[in-house]
């Protein structure tokens, strides 16, 4: 596909080719699982890929939005800090050098927090990193679901291990997820793959947009030649 000429220097140009990368990294882990028959792993894999293109899509447009991932990264530290100030016994402490310097490392950061705010970047939940790429509805369909798998909640278990038998429930293991929802999955691993590659590419000008614009139309043809809806 050729290479990508970026700034080092410049916060949104690393921040753009690293959610880039993974995308990229994580098709090979699909396409390894998919060749073992463990499909059932592949919801996990495609929900990280859907996020990290919306961070990739908000990077692309917003020059500052590393500022916003800064204090997502530092809001998180400090519940992980906090959690360890307030319990006992925890290795991390003595670790990270006793009570004092945790309670020096809290003030650090809740600083450091506070002044993004104030310069107009506070954290973003995940559901408003998808309002900000225009992806609201992916957050509430696809982004949704896959997401049921990854924290393991009881509609995600119910689909995946639970059948109803007589007034109890039988348990499955290894079931397969049928072709229509394993077409699906692999659909959108390459409609997030080439999206992704197309923003890219035509962000840093790299004169291959199109040539993946190409691969978009195909992957249109291919879409609709498939019956995806059950007859």
């Amino acid at each position: 596909m050729g290479a990508i000429n970026f700034d080092s220097n410049n916060p949104q140009h690393v921040l753009g080719v690293s959610l880039y990368c993974s995308v990229v990294e994580l098709c090979p882990s699909v396409l390894l699982i998919v060749q073992k028959g463990q499909f059932i792993a592949v919801p996990h894999l495609v929900r990280a890929m859907i996020e990290a293109n919306v961070d990739l899509i908000n990077t692309l447009k917003d020059a500052d939005y590393h500022n916003h991932l800064c204090a997502n990264y530092i809001q998180r530290m400090i519940g992980i800090v906090q959690r360890a100030h307030n319990t006992k016994d925890v290795p991390f402490l003595s670790a990270a050098g006793g009570i004092d310097e945790i309670r020096k490392c809290l003030g650090q950061k809740r600083k450091e927090l506070a002044d993004l705010k104030r310069k107009g970047f506070p954290p973003l939940n995940v559901g408003e990193r998808f309002d900000k790429a225009n992806q609201s509805s992916e957050y509430v369909s696809v982004y949704s679901y896959l997401s049921g798998f990854s924290h393991n909640d009881i509609s995600a278990l119910e689909d995946r291990h639970m059948r109803t038998e007589g007034d109890g429930y039988k348990i499955v293991l290894f079931e397969e997820l049928g072709e229509k929802n394993e077409v699906h999955l692999l659909d959108l691993v390459i409609t997030v793959l080439i999206g992704s590659s197309g923003r890219v590419h035509e962000f840093f000008g790299t004169g291959k947009f199109a040539e993946i614009n190409q691969y978009m139309e195909e992957s249109s043809k291919l879409r609709q030649a498939w019956p995806m809806e059950e007859t």
